[in-house]
Parts: C-alpha cells; sequence; structure tokens
C-alpha cells in the first residue's frame, strides 16, 4: 500500500507536548515515555534513518476493524437493513467494500474483490460475513503491516544486535463499552460484534483512572490485571529495550524477540503467553498472493502486442 506521508525535510519543532508527571516526593530519576496519538505519525526521514538503531515493539489488537461496523450500524437506515440480524451481502458487495477498494485499490478492484468474496464474504449467514467484513478490514488496515513492518526492521538493522524487535496482539475484551463506542458513535453493538475493539488498548497503556473519569465506563479486575501486564511490559521496554527486564510480572510467558524464523508475538489475553505466525493464511493474503497477483495484471498489461 506504500507509505501515507511522503518523506519530507521540513523542521518538526513546532510539536508541542503535554508534559504529565506523578506527584511524589522521590527523589529517583523516572523513565519518559512520549505517547503520539492515534494516526500514526509514522513517517519522515528522521524516523527512516534511524529506523534500524532503536528498538522496535508493534503490534495491533484482535479486531481493529470493528470500526467499520459502527459506520455500518449507522448507515442501517440508509441502506434498508437491520444491523442487529447482521449486513445483507449485497450490502457489503455493493456499498461498503466499494469504497475501500476505491481507496487502497483502485486499479484492480474487481480482482481483489473476488479474493475478498472468497477468503471472507462468501458464508451463507449474515453474522459470519459481517465477522468477516470485520476481518477484512483488520488485515487490510492493521494486521498485515505488524510482520511486514517487524520484518523490515530487523533487514534494517541487520547485524546490530544491540536494537531489539518485539510484536504484541491483545486479545483482550473489556469488560464494558469499547473505547470507540463510549467516546465516539454512543451506539453500543450487538454482543455477537463484542471484541477487542480499535482503541481499546489506551486505557489498559494508561490505566482506568488516567484515562477515563466517567463512573459509568465498567472496569473489572481482569481489566486491571490486563492493563498491569501493558503498562508494566510498555514501561520496562521504554527503559530498557527488553520487555522482561526491569519491574517483574508473574503468571506471564517471557515475551520473545521477533525472529524472521518464528514470526513470535506476546497474545494479551485471557492468559498472556507466545503466539508464533500470526494469522498466517490471512496475512499472506493480502502480503504476498494479492500484491503478487496485481503485478502480474500489470505486467501482462505493458507486454507489447505482437
Amino acid at each position: 500500500m506504500g507509505t501515507i506521508l511522503p518523506n519530507t525535510d521540513m523542521s518538526e519543532d513546532c510539536l508541542p507536548l503535554n508534559i504529565y508527571a506523578p506527584v511524589t516526593e522521590s527523589k529517583e530519576l523516572r523513565a519518559v515515555m512520549v505517547w503520539i496519538h492515534g494516526g500514526g505519525y509514522g513517517a519522515g526521514q528522521e524516523i527512516d534513518e534511524a529506523f534500524g538503531k532503536v528498538d522496535w515493539m508493534v503490534g495491533s489488537l484482535s479486531d481493529e476493524g470493528n470500526l467499520m461496523l459502527y459506520m455500518a450500524a449507522l448507515m442501517q437506515g440508509l441502506h434498508g437493513y437491520n444491523f442487529t440480524e447482521g449486513i445483507p451481502e449485497d450490502v457489503l458487495n455493493t456499498k461498503l467494500i466499494p469504497p475501500i477498494l476505491k481507496t487502497f485499490y483502485s486499479e484492480n478492484p474487481d480482482m481483489v474483490k473476488k479474493y475478498i468474496h472468497d477468503f471472507y464474504t462468501h458464508k451463507a449467514d449474515r453474522i459470519e460475513n459481517t465477522l468477516a467484513y470485520r476481518d477484512m478490514f483488520s488485515d487490510i488496515m492493521f494486521n498485515q503491516h505488524i510482520p511486514e513492518s517487524s520484518l523490515a526492521h530487523l533487514r534494517a538493522k541487520g547485524t546490530n544486535s544491540q536494537a531489539s524487535t518485539y510484536s504484541y496482539h491483545i486479545t483482550h475484551v473489556l469488560s464494558g463499552h469499547s473505547i470507540v463506542d463510549f467516546y465516539m458513535f454512543g451506539l453500543s453493538l450487538p454482543p455477537w460484534a463484542t471484541c477487542s475493539s480499535h482503541a481499546d488498548d489506551v486505557p489498559l497503556t494508561f490505566g482506568k483512572g488516567y484515562f477515563v473519569s466517567d463512573p459509568t465506563f465498567t472496569w473489572t479486575e481482569e481489566d486491571q490485571r490486563a492493563a498491569d501486564v501493558v503498562m508494566t511490559y510498555w514501561t520496562n521496554f521504554a527503559k530498557t529495550g527488553n520487555p522482561n527486564q526491569g519491574r517483574p510480572l508473574e503468571g506471564v510467558a517471557t515475551w520473545e524477540e521477533y525472529t524472521k524464523d518464528k514470526k513470535g508475538y506476546i497474545n494479551i489475553g485471557k492468559q498472556t503467553e507466545m503466539g508464533y505466525d500470526l494469522l498466517p493464511e490471512r496475512i499472506k493474503l493480502w502480503m504476498r498472493t494479492i500484491p503478487e497477483e496485481i503485478e502480474r495484471e500489470r505486467a501482462s498489461k505493458q507486454k507489447p502486442e505482437l
């Protein structure tokens, strides 16, 4: 898909920072973490040049594409269906999927649409098709880029053994509302759509008390346990470049580095455990099968006629 923002030599000195610090009498120095809000900001020559020299940790939630289900729920009146029963296949094929193809695969929309149908939305059940649509968007926008960027970091660092590469996948489902539901759309999806949704990692990263002040936002011991795991791994990584070094965690797996052969990632869910080769068939579809087919079509169009 390529980089969204082109490289630029412009100064970034105008970036403002809001600094938060705990109230404490301790004189002990503390680690500093800078959080760049959602949207990525992952392009620019300063980042490109330093990429292979820094420690790298990248991952996603299991159902980032749930964003699209909120949009589909808001459009049910416009397109004449009841979202609680799932999205009709004809609406998926004629109303919801074409804009995605126009944005990302405008050169080959029909070919990519056939792959999407065969791989995701060919099911007879509406709800299963709707969840497959969510998986499709998760894969296009998020999941395929996790191994892609991890492998890019391995290539960039080369033999620089001081730079580490880690990958994660969050499957923990918040006990209350999704963050996107609570703050953006103000509507609740049906129970069958409950999942680890886009932005639900934010309260896990900062803790419920620092991020959500509304007393109606449900927060359980399981949510706090997952937040403790995330905050500990993240701050250990910020301090040492290794999420396992620093404050100890009990009852969780040792987070192994990402390698080309094993493609290991930490799964943070009901259990915190290692997984390997995340969603291999789905990732292969978007990283290899479809790009290779696009190149074949492009090459065939460029062949001179005899």
